[in-house]
């Protein structure tokens, strides 16, 4: 009979210590209800740590959301220690994830692959797929990032093989994969492995993550696509489809709101003008690239936009405008940069976990 059904009866008159002297009756009920006090709160105990966990995540991906890098990981450590408290492995491997990626952000590529090796690891461990494809994603950005494309296809296909055993098809993966196989130069069929035109593989894969991102509904991958293909464009100098791309990825990622992305449409579209001879319009866009990198904070972004404005005005022989942008661009600090920017290519994360 449970301590709490014994302290109900006896009160009732149904008493299962009838016999007993009162007094030790007394005693023994209080002790019975100590114990069962502190049982329940035994069982609090972990679901709270496990809250916490939670809530220091979601502290981290905000922060995370908004670069705040040195914040994100004080965070996402912090949940990785209160998971591990609690035995919580499933949520110690979201973390390991999270915590590879501000590494990656942050341009420290060692601790991000001690982190996110640790992750995989643990993935396997617990047989859990979904996690481990999310993994090796995350770590063939993490080889991108360094430098590395050809470890990066590496990586990338491993998290498609096991997608195809599962029977999933990720747009997400096709356009990261689809950037590698540009960025490396490699030249094969993506999905068959077979020798192809340059190029041919990386936009045949390419229209299919499209496809598969719009039946998913998911936007953002769904604009990677189209970046990626104006990057194909780009390569072949078809300065049309490469315009038209890019403003379909602008279109998506202008609500959205991510200056990076934003910023690379606009350069992208602009240059595309350029090539076309409308400088015009490129001047145009190169000023709304320039706002709007400035205004985030995107240093790098900034002065390519600055110097791609400067070198057309002068093209353009309108030295007053070129004189202006040249003032901004001297002004500009000579500091590094505090980090990576973020990719290109596919977002963050692949699908799931508490942060992407």
């Amino acid at each position: 009979m449970k301590a709490s059904r014994i302290v109900l009866n006896f009160f009732k008159g149904s008493n299962p210590l009838r016999g007993l002297n009162p007094f030790r009756g007394l005693i023994l009920i209080g002790l019975i209800a100590i114990f069962a006090y502190g049982c329940a709160a035994a069982k609090e105990k972990k679901p709270s740590i496990e809250e916490k966990a939670v809530d220091a995540s979601m502290r981290g991906s905000e922060a995370f959301a908004n670069r705040d890098y040195a914040a994100a990981l004080v965070r996402f450590e912090i949940a990785l220690q209160l998971d591990r408290s609690v035995d919580n492995r499933q949520g110690e491997l979201i973390d390991l994830i999270n915590i590879a990626r501000v590494y990656t952000a942050l341009a420290d590529y060692k601790n991000a692959v001690d982190r996110i090796e640790k992750a995989i690891t643990l993935a396997r461990s617990l047989n859990d797929n979904r996690k481990l494809v999310e993994a090796y994603a995350t770590y063939s950005k993490v080889r991108w990032m360094a430098g590395d494309s050809q470890a990066a296809l590496m990586e990338i296909n491993k998290a498609i093989l096991i997608d195809a055993k599962d029977g999933v098809k990720s747009g997400g993966l096709l356009n990261l994969k689809a950037e590698l196989l540009i960025d490396s130069g490699t030249v094969e069929k993506a999905e068959t492995f077979q020798r192809v035109e340059p190029l041919q593989g990386a936009e045949e894969l390419l229209f299919t993550a499209l496809s598969l991102n719009k039946r998913d509904d998911n936007a953002a991958e769904t604009a990677n696509s189209y970046r990626a293909l104006a990057r194909v464009s780009d390569l072949r100098k078809k300065w049309n489809d490469a315009l038209a791309f890019y403003s379909k990825a602008y279109d998506i990622d202008k609500p959205a709101g991510d200056p990076v992305k934003i910023t690379i449409d606009l350069m992208g579209m602009a240059k595309s003008n350029l090539a076309l001879k409308r400088p015009d319009e490129a001047v145009f866009l190169f000023g709304r690239a320039y706002i709007v990198s400035a205004n985030a904070g995107l240093t790098a972004r900034t002065a390519e936009s600055l110097d791609k404005l400067i070198i057309t005005y002068k093209e353009m022989g309108n030295a007053e405008k070129a004189d202006f942008y040249s003032r901004i661009r001297d002004a500009m600090s000579a500091e590094p940069l505090q980090g990576a920017e973020p990719l290109q290519g596919a977002d963050n994360g692949s699908g799931g976990g508490k942060a992407k």
